[in-house]
């Protein structure tokens, strides 16, 4: 994530993304260590409902969710620089 608010910060446009497909690579294999974070939190959560399990859990699909978003971003700017060339 702080490779691509770096590069959107950068940018001459806040939408544009100059390093969107290793931003958009970097989010899919981040992505992948999340939902098994989230399967994992929630197997423990399963087991033993605990408060600070619960908040980690929420955390865990903000987290994904902020990741989701910033993915979209940098695919579509990534499709939009390879279709311009």
């Amino acid at each position: 994530m702080a490779v691509a608010i770096k590069d959107m910060s950068g940018a001459n446009r806040p939408h544009e993304l100059t390093l969107s497909p290793l931003v958009a690579l970097l989010l899919l294999v981040n992505g992948g260590v999340v939902v098994r974070a989230i399967r994992e939190n929630g197997q423990r959560l399963a087991r033993r409902r605990t408060v600070p399990r619960g908040l980690l859990h929420v955390g865990l699909w903000l987290y994904a969710a902020a990741c989701a978003l910033l993915l979209i971003t940098a695919t579509s700017t990534a499709i939009e620089m390879f279709l311009a060339r």
